[in-house]
């Protein structure tokens, strides 16, 4: 499952030649993606008997990508006064849950000449890229006021549950048994914010420029593999968790 999120927002002010010239463009983009996720690969309550390998793998690859930009220009005319404000902003909100389990619950498995594996693998990505990029140029005049202002915000929360496990009085026997829970789940941000201000030809110019990138990170995972209240039996190799 992948969640692809893009978003483009473009604002232009620009003013012609008068007295006064005030010009205000402003752009944003904001998306908010969510994915929460259950797998399981399980056997429970059950008896299998195999010749060869038996295999209880769960495994997700779960993504979210958010692409934002946000673009404004603003322009002002020639004239006594030339005012000119943009404002661009970007968020992305970004969140991703969910519980992977692999598990022998409460059976009898049975490996005559192989092994058995219980494997739970999470490989999810948060991507998330955002720019914001802010204009503002004056016209020529009297006074000349320039403001452009950019931010680029973005969240990403990434929690798992990710468990191999056998439980509840199962009984194991193979030539090898393995009990394996990976997460090499990632979160990916780049932030661009730019702002420039550029002052016309004036007795007075006034220009002022604000860029900001905010990104706050919270990554947190409960990787467990586990044997309990089992029997298991590795007639010619390993136990391994």
């Amino acid at each position: 499952m992948t969640i692809h999120a893009t978003g483009i927002a473009v604002g232009i002010a620009a003013g012609g030649a008068g007295g006064v010239s005030v010009n205000v463009s402003g752009a944003g983009v904001v998306a908010f993606n969510d994915i929460n996720n259950g797998i399981e690969a399980s056997i429970v309550g059950s008896t299998v008997t195999a010749g060869g390998n038996v295999t209880v793998h769960a495994e997700d690859r779960a993504g979210i990508k958010a692409e934002l930009l946000a673009v404004t220009v603003s322009a002002g005319g020639a004239g006594a006064a030339s005012v000119n404000v943009t404002v661009s902003v970007t968020y992305a909100e970004n969140t991703m849950s969910g519980s992977l389990l692999a598990t022998i619950d409460d059976s009898t498995v049975t490996s005559t000449s192989g092994s058995v594996t219980v494997d739970a693998f999470a490989d999810n990505l948060i991507e998330a890229d955002g720019v914001a990029v802010g204009v503002s140029v004056g016209g020529a005049g009297g006074v000349s006021i320039n403001v452009a202002a950019s931010a680029v915000l973005a969240t990403a929360v990434l929690t798992n549950v990710v468990e191999a496990s056998i439980i509840d009085g199962s009984n194991v026997a193979a030539n090898s048994v393995s009990a394996t829970a990976t997460d090499e789940s990632t979160v990916d941000a780049t932030l661009v914010a730019a702002s420039v201000s550029i002052g016309g030809a004036g007795a007075v110019s006034v220009n002022a420029s604000i860029a900001v990138s905010v990104a706050r990170v919270d990554f947190g995972t409960n990787t467990r593999a586990l044997i309990s209240g089992s029997k298991v039996l590795a007639r010619t190799g390993d136990v391994s968790l």
